[in-house]
């Protein structure tokens, strides 16, 4: 209405960085090398489904985030010694942000942010309630938190150590691997 106006280039700004994310609930994609590659949008909303549907015969280590965990974002700055050790054993990374829905726009720049490498889901409150499900925890799930499931889709471990404590997760993570052949 007014183009002249001392206050329209920074409401220009102001509404450009207000801009709705592109991504929904259950978007999926991955980073890596400071890219973050959106995929697909996961069909399934049952956790063990998106396990066998998108990492069918691999082993994968789950993280459960959200944007308002400040203890998820401690754990994070030890991120890049964890993907490094699941890359060298043939695990795939998931990291699954259980955030409400009005609150994606903080998704993709959190992963950004964090340099998160590995594969990426925003669940959606069906995802979360299968996660609840099968967790057992129906007044919903506690994070930061981390799973594991085999390279047979089956969840082997519901409470993995956290990435800070480091060796003793990756001895925890070898171990429970070699159990379960």
């Amino acid at each position: 209405v007014f183009p002249k106006s001392e206050y329209y280039q920074y409401l220009v700004n102001f509404l450009n960085n207000k801009k709705t994310s592109v991504y929904t609930p259950n978007a999926f994609g991955y980073f890596i090398n400071g890219k973050f590659e959106y995929y697909k949008q996961v069909k399934s909303i049952d956790i063990n489904s998106i396990i066998n549907d998108n990492f069918k015969g691999k082993t994968v280590f789950v993280d459960l985030w959200a944007s308002y965990c400040g203890p998820c974002f401690q754990e994070f700055a030890h991120s890049q010694k964890l993907f490094e050790f699941l890359k060298t054993n043939n695990i795939e990374m998931l990291y699954i942000a259980i955030d409400k829905d009005k609150e994606i726009h903080k998704w993709q720049p959190n992963i950004k942010n964090s340099y998160l490498e590995g594969n990426h889901i925003f669940s959606s409150d069906k995802i979360q309630e299968s996660l609840q499900k099968l967790l057992n925890e129906p007044n919903g799930v506690y994070i930061p938190r981390y799973l594991l499931f085999n390279n047979q889709g089956e969840l082997i471990s519901s409470l993995a150590k956290k990435p800070s404590d480091g060796k003793e997760l990756y001895s925890e993570i070898l171990e429970v691997l070699n159990e379960k052949k």
